[in-house]
């Protein structure tokens, strides 16, 4: 089977994902921060990594169940990504001198982590599609001509 445009997609989103994953989240700054200010990178989230890479790998496989598993690890990525995001902001509620600015990589790696979701179940319908449209051939016989094939003739 060729790759299909949506595995593509999937795929680009999973890269995505990962390159939010490098880029920074947030600088966090206050007296009660270590070193006064501190920089939030999502390379650091194990589960981020693992969800990007099951994304990716599942948009690669160009059968129905990669599709599957790249929009599975595509939602739960997001969340996770969106629940990490939450958690900057509870930073700022904890401490009452902390100054917030948000950075771009959890916006991106939650777009990245829609891209792979969309591509995934879109690679799942296209591939289903395409196999109900192709009838499956019929199974070859082991007739052959009359005498042959283990038939008793009689002579």
């Amino acid at each position: 089977m060729k790759m299909n445009k949506w595995q593509i997609v999937g795929i680009v989103g999973a890269i995505i994902a990962i390159i939010g994953m490098f880029l920074p989240w947030a600088t966090v700054a206050g007296s009660e921060i270590k070193g006064g200010s501190q920089t939030v990178y999502g390379y650091i989230s194990v589960f981020l990594w693992i969800c990007a890479i099951l994304s990716l790998i599942g948009a690669a496989i160009p059968k129905a169940w990669g599709g599957i598993l790249a929009f599975v690890f595509g939602i739960i990525g997001f969340l996770d990504a969106l629940w990490n995001q939450m958690g900057i902001y509870a930073i700022k509620n904890e401490y009452s001198d902390v100054t917030i600015k948000m950075g771009a990589g959890g916006y991106v790696i939650m777009i990245g982590f829609i891209i792979a979701l969309i591509g995934g179940i879109l690679q799942y319908v296209s591939i289903k599609k395409e196999t109900k449209a192709v009838p499956p051939s019929p199974a070859p016989t082991e007739e052959g001509p009359p005498g042959e094939g283990g038939e008793e003739t009689s002579q």
